[in-house]
């Protein structure tokens, strides 16, 4: 079973784990106006609350990130 970034075990089927899967994705785009013009095109298809949710998700996963290379 998947765990999300705050530790939450929840199934590959979930729409938490879609969720997370895809702040992810969004993450590893090569560059930051590669994340943007997703995040906006994404914005007219679901709307501005779910890109909001993404965006809570991603600086969730960086900021852990960046924990965890600080502590190396």
């Amino acid at each position: 079973m998947p765990a999300l970034h705050d530790g939450t075990e929840v199934s590959s089927y979930s729409e938490a784990w879609r969720h997370e899967c895809e702040a992810r994705w969004i993450l590893k785009l090569g560059s930051l106006d590669e994340r943007r013009a997703w995040l906006q095109s994404l914005e007219k298809r679901r709307g501005k609350a779910h890109v909001e949710q993404l965006k809570t998700t991603m600086r969730n996963l960086w900021a852990q990130h960046r924990a965890a290379v600080t502590t190396r």
